[in-house]
């Protein structure tokens, strides 16, 4: 539909394609400071150990993923029905379908069944080792050590961590399906956080350093990617000084909390969107712009139904049992 529209929105088009997927980045960072912000106060591990921390994130994106597997699957199989196109994926094998369920399809080459599957996969092994990252600090660290120092460590691990990513990882493309490759950019966020919990001469400085050098490495090898990150990461710093706020919208508030859905179903969605279209409708430019509008509409009205079962009711089950 994209394409036929073009005529209409061919800046937009363009400025999407070579943009678009910058917000990967921005997510990232915003990812890394969240779960910083819990792991760099005390007694975090205490509350919750870490396989519980581990096991939350891991239910929390796979349980709304796998209802996502299997609307793909019947969406491939409805669009195959009207459309042959490379974006329709043929029926998982036993082995695809496993690899999926462990978020391992990249790493085990098997094709993805939906676009932005390679995203939760990436974003839980960020989690996972940054988790126990830190868990390891605090557990092997002397007994004699208060939360601080080993706080300090930790943040110096990160910050060593995602200087390596930034410096021999993050422009390597073969890596583009380990999470070493992406640390650079959730690392940062993670740093913010961490800069956060200090005081904040000590964050100032700790977030200056970071900054020279993150700078320096991408003076020598340019990505607007990890600078979008690194910009997002000080303005979450910041925010705790400046005190800002997103405006009280509960639209936007439902939206937020309905994301991770729309994330899931837009792809399987906007495939039968397109396949009806090309099938039964004229190749118009503005009935397929027209068709593209459709394709979000609905992708955000079947956000709201799958989070309340499968993110929010399911979940809430789950955690009972």
């Amino acid at each position: 539909m994209s394409d036929l529209a073009a005529p209409l929105i061919a800046p937009l088009n363009a400025w999407l394609f070579e943009y678009g997927r910058m917000a990967v980045y921005v997510f990232l960072a915003i990812g890394g400071y969240l779960a910083a912000s819990k792991w760099s106060t005390a007694n975090t591990f205490v509350k919750r150990s870490i396989t519980e921390h581990i096991s939350h994130k891991f239910w929390r994106l796979a349980i709304p993923y796998y209802a996502a597997i299997v609307l793909v699957i019947f969406c491939n199989e409805l669009a195959s029905l009207w459309m042959r196109h490379d974006s329709i994926s043929a029926r998982p094998s036993a082995w695809q379908l496993a690899s999926h369920l462990l978020f391992l399809q990249d790493i085990l080459h098997y094709e993805s069944l939906s676009a932005g599957f390679w995203y939760v996969a990436i974003d839980f092994q960020l989690f996972m080792v940054s988790a126990l990252l830190i868990f390891l600090i605090e557990k092997l660290a002397p007994v004699s050590w208060s939360f601080k120092t080993t706080r300090y460590l930790a943040l110096a691990l990160i910050v060593s961590a995602s200087l390596i990513s930034l410096v021999m990882f993050s422009q390597a493309h073969a890596y583009d399906i380990y999470f070493i490759y992406y640390l650079a950019a959730y690392g940062i966020g993670m740093i913010a956080a961490y800069a956060n919990q200090l005081q904040r001469p000590l964050g100032y400085i700790t977030m200056l350093l970071v900054s020279l050098a993150y700078g320096l490495a991408l003076y020598q090898e340019p990505n607007l990617r990890l600078s979008l990150a690194w910009i997002c990461a000080c303005i979450l710093f910041l925010s705790v000084d400046l005190k800002l706020r997103m405006p009280a919208s509960s639209a936007l508030l439902a939206l937020g909390q309905r994301s991770y859905s729309v994330f899931l179903v837009h792809f399987p969605i906007s495939l039968v969107v397109n396949a009806f279209w090309m099938q039964f409708l004229p190749r118009e430019p503005g009935i397929h712009l027209l068709g593209m509008l459709c394709a979000v509409i609905l992708s955000v009205a079947l956000a709201w139904p799958f989070y309340e079962l499968f993110e929010k009711r399911l979940m809430r089950r789950f955690h009972r049992s």
